[in-house]
Parts: structure tokens; C-alpha cells; sequence
């Protein structure tokens, strides 16, 4: 095997992992509820519920309009 090869081919093995971790990692979506009590809050807003949605990377080239259904349906 040329020597070029040789250190080719681990470089691109290490490069094809990252990129099946990260395509995989994009879809991991994840539910926190936190339940924050705020001294003062009006009475009409008991029980109000807030939505956080960050980091999905929409424009990137992966499966990542699916993760965003599934953390808006939990909304």
C-alpha cells in the first residue's frame, strides 16, 4: 500500500465517524421541564408555560426538520 494511502485512509475512516455522529447527534432532542417560581408574578399567570427551542441548525445538511417537529409537538 503507497504511503499516502495509508495515512488516507484513517484520516477519511475518522472523518466518515464524525459525520454519521453528527447527522445522528442532530436528532437528539431532549424535554426539560423546569418549574421556576417567581415572587410577584401576576395572578393571570399561574401555570404559565414557556417554549425554549435553540440550536437546531436548519440550513446544515442533515435530518434536523424532523427534530424540530418532534420538540414542537411537545409544545
Amino acid at each position: 500500500m503507497p504511503p499516502a494511502r495509508r495515512i488516507l485512509q484513517p484520516i477519511g475512516a475518522v472523518a466518515a465517524t464524525g459525520l454519521g455522529w453528527g447527522l445522528f447527534e442532530a436528532q437528539w432532542v431532549e424535554l426539560r421541564e423546569i418549574e421556576v417560581p417567581l415572587d410577584g408574578l401576576p395572578e393571570e399567570l399561574d401555570g404559565l408555560t414557556l417554549l425554549h427551542l435553540s440550536d437546531f441548525h436548519l440550513g446544515t445538511i442533515s435530518l434536523n426538520g424532523r427534530a424540530l417537529e418532534k420538540a414542537v409537538a411537545w409544545g
